[in-house]
């Protein structure tokens, strides 16, 4: 499930990431771990898990406290256009990534800060910052004015977590004869630096390792086109409750493809006794009404320890698949408060099976 952009972007770091300090951001606490129920296992269909309502947030603490909305982004004065108002727009193609970097998994024992100040860009068309992700005040900032209508740059320090800003991109279908038949975009800090061709944003979900010391960049896009059946995101933490990594749990945000969040999830995964490596877990609305049953399998990444990836389908009973969705976790390295998860999914139109 590795994207064709892992191997390209790899190597880009390894040429541009030595001699860099450990970095890390955000709050040293450590976030409470949510009890699973007795009667959910590896061996029912569902895990245990029930087509049922539950509170917000499934009552749960680090829910309710840290995986909340991501802030949205303020106008910038003299944006050349209101790139929202292109949705639908059959001239341009829409685009959304989001980019995080630092300590994605966590870790309180970080104490060096790096600075991951920089700038995204693009050769032609629009763009424009939608969501703000964990940045602190007082020390993290978005740069006004722009640079340029093609640039945004900003400051971002981190120590012991992550920071991340979320962008739309809208390319004209029709560009002036005096710009490239192709464009690109850039996004350029100090510990990484990558270029993507749109077309290689049309589906990217790759979590790199920018040194040996635990810093990462994680990387969501796809293209926006309007969707009757709907898609989005989910971003939260996967977990082992044993040091032999082969069980435990996972839970986050839910987030719509324009990047508001509209529900969370959670559940547990495992390896059976007959050796599948299987995961179970439910999906809420932010009022807590029940929108989906999750069930999949997971694999280690053999190249990357502590790496892996998860595909799955969404049910709304114990027979009809609503939908599909896949991820890539990173254990935490430390203590069990720790870990990351990223994916997308997306939900089927009547009579249709597609995979995100």
């Amino acid at each position: 499930m590795r994207t064709k952009f892992h191997q390209k972007i790899l190597a880009m770091v390894l040429l541009g990431a030595a001699g860099l300090l450990l970095v890390g951001c955000g709050s040293d606490s450590t976030p409470t771990v949510f009890e699973e129920p007795a009667e959910l296992s590896l061996d029912e269909p569902f895990g245990g898990y029930k087509a049922a309502d539950q509170p917000p947030g499934f009552g749960e603490s680090e829910i309710l406290s840290t995986m909340t909305a991501d802030e949205a982004a303020p106008e910038f004065a003299g944006d050349s256009v209101d790139v929202d108002t292109l949705y639908g727009n059959p001239r341009f193609t829409l685009y959304t990534i989001t980019v995080r970097w630092g300590q994605l998994e966590g870790d309180s024992t970080v104490t060096a800060e790096t600075d991951w100040s920089g700038m995204a860009s693009l050769v032609r068309g629009h763009l424009k910052l939608t969501r703000i992700i964990l940045f602190e005040r007082g020390q993290d900032s978005i740069i006004r004015p722009r640079p340029s209508p093609l640039e945004i740059g900003w400051v971002s320090k981190t120590i012991g977590h992550f920071d991340g800003l979320s962008f739309l991109i809208a390319d004209p279908l029709f560009p002036d004869d005096v710009l490239p038949v192709e464009s690109s975009f850039t996004f350029s800090t100090g510990p990484f630096t990558a270029t993507f061709d749109l077309d290689d944003l049309a589906d990217l979900d790759t979590v790199i390792t920018v040194d040996n010391q635990g810093n990462q960049v994680a990387i969501t896009a796809h293209r926006l086109a309007p969707d009757p059946c709907g898609k989005g995101f989910m971003e939260g933490v996967w977990r082992a409750n044993n040091h032999l990594n082969k069980m435990g749990k996972f839970l986050g945000k839910w987030v719509a493809d324009d990047g508001s969040l509209t529900g969370h999830f959670r559940g547990h995964w495992g390896k059976r006794g007959n050796g599948e490596q299987v995961f179970f877990g439910q999906w809420i609305d932010l009022s807590g009404v029940f929108k989906g049953l999750l069930r999949g399998t997971w694999e280690p990444d053999p190249d990357r320890p502590g790496h892996g990836y998860l595909h799955g389908g969404i049910f709304i009973d114990g027979q009809t698949e609503i939908g599909r969705f896949r991820g890539e976790y990173i254990l935490p390295h430390i203590n069990e408060s720790g870990g990351y998860f990223q994916g997308g999914w997306q939900l089927h139109c009547p009579d249709e099976g597609s995979e995100p």
